[in-house]
Order: structure tokens, then C-alpha cells, then sequence
């Protein structure tokens, strides 16, 4: 399980390769399905779904987020709101290491 978070997580390390507002986008910017050839970047959501991450991990980097960034709400919100990406990434994280609720 962990090694496909690793996978998401090495994804969207690069802010370039890390979208908001879409689950994945090609290079004109448009939305793109996560697992689309044409995708070149990806939100949290759309890089765990790429690399396959478990359902149950999904909802832990989720839950995570609406307990440590209650002011955004869960993923989708703290991808989208402001420092995302840092914030996503911090998740996913702590999710690996085996945060659990």
C-alpha cells in the first residue's frame, strides 16, 4: 500500500507536475481523467487514482485533512485552497508513515 502513496506522492512532488480545480489536466490546461496519456499534472485525488492507491489509504490522506486543516475541510478543498500543495503533500505523508485516525 505504501509504495503506491510513494508513487502519488513522487507524482506531485514537483509543484509543475500538481494541479488544483481538476483531477488532472493535459499541457493546454484542460481536464483530463488521472489515468488519461495526455495527463502532465495532477491533484492529490487524481495522483493517488493514477498510481492506484487504496481506497482505504484515499480516505485516510482525506481524513487527515479534515482533521489537521479543519479550516479547508478535506482533500479536494485543501488541494484547492491556498498553500495546496503543500498541504496535499504534508497528508499523503503522514498517511505513509501510518497515521490512522
Amino acid at each position: 500500500m505504501s509504495k503506491a502513496l510513494q508513487a502519488a506522492i513522487n507524482l506531485i512532488s514537483n509543484p509543475s507536475r500538481w494541479t488544483k480545480d481538476a483531477v488532472a489536466q493535459d499541457c493546454d490546461g484542460e481536464t483530463v481523467d488521472s489515468v488519461s496519456r495526455k495527463a502532465v499534472r495532477w491533484s492529490a485525488w487524481g495522483a493517488m487514482e493514477k498510481k492506484s492507491v487504496s481506497g482505504l489509504m484515499q480516505r485516510r490522506v482525506d481524513a487527515y485533512c479534515r482533521l489537521v486543516f479543519k479550516e479547508y475541510g478535506g482533500l479536494t478543498w485543501s488541494n484547492d485552497g491556498p498553500d495546496g500543495h503543500r498541504r496535499v503533500l504534508r497528508a499523503m505523508r503522514a498517511v505513509k508513515r501510518g497515521w490512522k485516525l
